[in-house]
C-alpha cells in the first residue's frame, strides 16, 4: 500500500498598521521584501506563489516566502516533512517580528492553536486506526483541521487578550490547507 504523506500549507496575512512595522525600519540598510503575488487570497492554497517559495529553513525542513505591500505582511509556508507537520498542527507555527532590531520578539502570532488556546490534540491516525483507508484518514484529518481556528497573539496593544479566532476584526488572517 502506498504511504500517505500529506503536505501542509499555511498562509498568514497581518495588517502592518496594527503592527507598526512600517515605521520600525530606520537603519540605512533595509531588507526589502518582494511584492505579494497579484490577487492574493488568504485561503491556504499556495497557487498564487508559483512553483516554489523563496526561502528554505534547513533545520525545520520547510519552504517559506515573505512579501509585503503598503499595508500588509504576507507569509506563505510549505511543510513537506510529516513529523514537522504533526508538530506544527499540535503546537502551532510562531511568526515573531522584531520591530526594533534588538533580536527580541516584539510581536508574535502563533497559528494554529486549539479553540480554547490550549493544545489542539491533533494527531494523525496511528496503530489504533490501522483499519482506516487512506480516504478515511484524509477525511478525519480534514475534519480536525476545521477545528483549528485559534490564533495566539502577543505584543499587540489594540488586541484584548492573547487569543483570537480566524474570524477576528483585527486584520489578522490565517488559513491552512492540507
Amino acid at each position: 500500500m502506498k504511504s500517505f504523506y500529506p503536505r501542509l500549507y499555511c498562509v498568514c496575512l497581518m495588517q502592518l498598521s496594527v503592527i507598526g512595522f512600517c515605521k520600525a525600519q530606520t537603519k540605512a540598510v533595509q531588507n526589502i521584501l518582494q511584492a505579494p503575488p497579484a490577487n492574493i487570497t488568504i485561503d491556504g492554497d499556495l497557487k498564487e506563489w508559483g512553483d516554489s517559495l523563496r526561502y528554505f529553513n534547513t533545520e525545520k525542513q520547510l519552504n517559506y516566502s515573505l512579501a509585503n505591500d503598503k499595508e500588509n505582511l504576507y507569509v506563505a509556508i510549505r511543510i513537506n516533512d510529516f513529523s514537522e507537520q504533526a508538530r506544527i498542527l499540535n503546537a502551532g507555527f510562531t511568526l515573531a517580528i522584531d520591530t526594533r532590531g534588538k533580536k527580541k520578539e516584539t510581536f508574535t502570532i502563533t497559528f494554529p492553536v486549539g479553540e480554547q488556546g490550549g493544545a489542539t490534540e491533533f494527531g494523525f491516525p496511528k496503530h489504533d486506526n490501522a483499519d482506516l483507508t487512506e480516504e478515511d484518514r484524509e477525511e478525519l484529518t480534514q475534519a480536525k483541521l476545521t477545528k483549528l481556528r485559534g490564533i495566539k497573539v502577543t505584543g499587540f496593544a489594540d488586541i484584548e487578550g492573547n487569543y483570537i479566532t480566524t474570524s477576528n476584526t483585527y486584520g489578522i488572517k490565517t488559513a491552512i490547507d492540507y
